[in-house]
């Protein structure tokens, strides 16, 4: 269990990483005068539903191939797969500019559904963060480790895909008095920093999974 821990948490890590807007646009919601918390739970859901989708294909990718005849060879050819994806995203993250989401914060009305629609483009198209989700359920999809334990790794998956929006909540929450600060510093470094962080990442993990396939160490 402790190697797939291992495995998946790095890779979680790095889809909060990898979301910076959402974060942001999560803190904006949150600081709104109108119904900032029906906004938010709006906005969280996608995100949630996103990570379910995404974690669980990832799982029965990495499932299937365990139950295959072949799975040594698929194995390998799905792991040079994914470091080829990551290397391509760790280029693609350094080079192309994250677009920008302007929020208007005195935005009146609960506007739900609207929310709901921009947080479900916004996860469904945050594709640096959805493939480190998918190679974190595959992980645990090919990891023969108890039914139960499996199921309980991979809500800690979700857990940590959907920590770049529930997060702000409950720093809002815990810390009224000191969370703005919080927040603000935090939102002010993952302006500055992600960008190279998740490039850095990407080809790290692209070594990793390239490793797997043709050990080199």
């Amino acid at each position: 269990m402790l190697h797939v821990l291992a495995s998946i948490i790095p890779l979680g890590i790095g889809s909060i990483l990898a979301s910076p807007i959402i974060f942001v646009v999560a803190i904006v919601l949150l600081s709104q005068t109108y119904y900032p918390k029906i906004k938010w739970a709006a906005f969280f859901l996608p995100a949630l539903i996103v990570s379910v989708l995404a974690t669980y294909a990832g799982y029965v990718l990495g499932h299937t191939i365990t139950q295959n005849s072949n799975a040594i060879v698929i194995k390998s050819s799905t792991d040079i797969l994914i470091a080829c994806i990551f290397f391509f995203l760790a280029f693609f993250s350094w080079f192309v500019k994250e677009k920008k989401f302007a929020v208007n914060k005195d935005a009146k009305g609960m506007k739900i559904l609207k929310w709901f629609i921009i947080g479900s483009i916004m996860n469904g198209t945050n594709f640096n963060a959805l493939v480190l989700v998918m190679a974190a359920g595959k992980e645990v999809g090919s990891s023969g480790l108890p039914q139960l334990v499996q199921w309980l790794l991979l809500l800690l998956n979700i857990f940590f895909y959907t920590l770049t929006v529930s997060f702000p909540f409950f720093l809002i929450l815990l810390f009224p008095k000191h969370s703005s600060a919080m927040l603000k510093s935090i939102s002010l470094f993952l302006k500055r920093y992600s960008k190279l962080i998740v490039a850095v990442l990407f080809f790290v993990f692209g070594v990793i999974f390239l490793n797997r396939a043709f050990p080199f160490v």
